[in-house]
């Protein structure tokens, strides 16, 4: 299941990021938003929203695990 923090790649687009926001909608699927990392200083590129089911979490690399 992907959660919040957690890091994730589309195998279609290649498209890698940390999810910061997920979308549940009634009647449908659920969707979450990718922030990609930082590449260049101080440039943040574009998030883009993704369908849930495409997204494949990479293993232990949730970056919220241990914040309070």
């Amino acid at each position: 299941m992907i959660e919040l923090g957690d890091k994730v790649f589309d195998p279609h687009t290649e498209f890698s990021g940390v999810v910061t926001q997920i979308n549940f909608r009634l009647g449908g699927s659920a969707t979450a938003l990718v922030q990609p990392v930082m590449v260049d200083y101080g440039i943040l590129l574009p998030e883009i929203w993704f369908e849930i089911e495409r997204l494949e979490a990479m293993p232990d690399k949730n970056i919220m695990k241990g914040v309070k």
